[in-house]
């Protein structure tokens, strides 16, 4: 559905206790000035495939903590956490 709107996305790693918050908080610092920022963070906290892992209580905090710090939207699902 996204790539119909011609949304970009941009993968963010993800390792045995989920999406790698540090990362994320790294590409949304260090975004290029004048090109707008995400709007929308998806991602899988329970059971990610391949891998089935779930994403801890602690990188789930960062992530919203994110979300309210950059105004992006948090969209849970079943695939490789991006952002748009």
């Amino acid at each position: 559905m996204l790539k119909t709107l011609h949304c970009e996305q941009i993968e963010v790693e993800t390792d045995a206790n989920g999406v790698c918050s540090h990362l994320l908080r790294d590409i949304l610092e260090n975004w290029p000035v004048g090109k707008p920022k995400p709007k929308i963070f998806y991602t899988v906290p329970y059971g990610c495939n391949p891998t089935g892992s779930t994403a801890t209580l602690e990188r789930r905090k960062e992530v919203l903590r994110l979300a309210r710090e950059h105004n992006f939207l948090i969209l849970e699902g079943g695939y490789i956490p991006s952002i748009f």
